[in-house]
């Protein structure tokens, strides 16, 4: 789905490339021509003050027409970056959760099954690995989890528990973009459930 989307915007893009370049060249060849029909047929050198205003008017649309293919190319290219950002974090983050919790001796917190918590602690080969959010931050222990260009937001950890009594964890997350896109900060859920092996 994100690589159709990218796919997506890649192809506006370069179709809004294209129809600006042709633009661009027409108007600018329209231009010469006029220049030279105006130089060929005129017998005094110089502009006149209607030539003047003409150039004048026809640069300003041409400024214009640059200006709003600029500024779409460059929202373009910030919902890409905070697309692409959302999905390496949210990636990166899950993996990182299914690593620890699967490989774990023991799970300190949530405590019971059917609890639920904003925070994890687990017990991997006699250590502590807590996880926790901090302004804006997932943290193992002081270590930041998510990148720079992302937030963390309603981290919510519920402990399982199947019918073979083997303990599970259902983690649930808010990845939400630093870059303004059209005003707003891009925002996704991301949620799984992790079996502990080490059992």
């Amino acid at each position: 789905m994100k690589n159709a989307i990218l796919k997506e915007s890649c192809s506006s893009l370069s179709r809004t490339k294209e129809s600006s370049f042709w633009l661009v060249q027409n108007l600018t060849s329209r231009l010469t021509l006029f220049a030279r029909r105006i130089k060929t047929t005129s017998r005094e050198s110089g502009f006149t003050l209607v030539e003047l205003l003409l150039y004048g008017g026809l640069f300003s649309v041409l400024l214009v027409v640059l200006l709003q293919i600029f500024t779409s190319l460059i929202g373009v290219q910030m919902e890409s970056e905070s697309t692409s950002a959302i999905a390496q974090d949210g990636q990166y983050v899950l993996a990182k959760l299914t690593y620890d919790i699967s490989r774990s001796d023991a799970i300190t917190m949530p405590a019971t099954p059917g609890a639920t918590s904003s925070a994890m602690t687990l017990l991997i080969a006699s250590s502590s690995a807590a996880y926790t959010v901090s302004q804006g931050n997932l943290l193992l222990g002081t270590d930041r989890i998510n990148s720079y260009a992302t937030s963390v937001s309603n981290f919510i950890v519920k402990r399982l528990s199947n019918s073979n009594n083997q303990d599970s964890l259902q983690v649930s997350f808010i990845l939400t973009s630093k870059t303004l896109v059209q005003g707003e900060n891009k925002a996704e859920t991301f949620q799984t459930t992790i079996n502990r092996r080490g059992q």
